[in-house]
């Protein structure tokens, strides 16, 4: 009994990890890809990622400033990240989170700029398909019946192929395994009691 009361702990600590990571993803999951009839192009919110996985070192009580004009600034404010006191830690703990964040950034900045590059090829080919398509129903090579028939089931092939090509890549999955990491590390730098408030500021009932 003496060992599974100590072990206890431990096994807490894990298991508010794996919420939080449950967390991102679940938000994550709940950003879904639209088509924009108007401009006929795919859509998505911040890249269909939670914004707990676009934090940067750009942390104010970390950097010491505030860049009101920076994306960055704003996706920070829309995190759980900005519930946190930053500004209760010491300096070196400070400095020693703003290492883990820069590095999570570091890591996820590739990922990113992938899920944004998917996400201009797949409008990319959207274009040029609508295009063509149009060129066929000019030239009469298709009737209007035809045209309309086809317009229709567009806009679902290019989401799923948007969908499917962010699973290829891995995106969500290695954003999510990038933020696990970062969560272990925070939690290694803070005391038990630290990151049981750091817990409770960032986790969503």
């Amino acid at each position: 009994m003496g060992c599974q009361k100590e072990s206890n702990p431990l096994a807490q600590r894990e298991q508010n990890i794996s919420d939080l990571v449950y967390q991102a993803e679940t938000e994550s999951d709940q950003i879904t890809p639209t088509y924009n009839s108007n401009f006929q192009t795919i859509e998505i919110a911040h890249f269909g990622l939670s914004y707990d996985y676009l934090i940067t070192t750009k942390i104010p009580a970390l950097c010491g400033y505030y860049d009101y004009n920076d994306i960055n600034f704003e996706y920070f404010k829309e995190s759980n990240f900005n519930r946190v006191n930053w500004e209760s830690y010491s300096p070196s703990t400070k400095e020693s989170l703003e290492g883990i964040i820069q590095k999570f950034e570091n890591k996820q900045l590739p990922l990113i700029q992938n899920a944004e590059a998917i996400l201009n090829n797949c409008n990319d080919s959207l274009n040029k398909y609508l295009c063509n398509l149009q060129r066929l129903l000019n030239q009469k090579e298709i009737s209007k019946k035809d045209y309309d028939s086809i317009m229709t089931g567009v806009p679902d092939t290019f989401l799923k192929l948007f969908r499917s090509n962010m699973e290829d890549n891995k995106i969500r999955i290695n954003c999510s395994a990038n933020f696990r990491q970062m969560l272990q590390e925070i939690q290694n730098t803070l005391s038990q009691t630290q990151w049981e408030e750091f817990f409770q500021c960032i986790h969503r009932k």
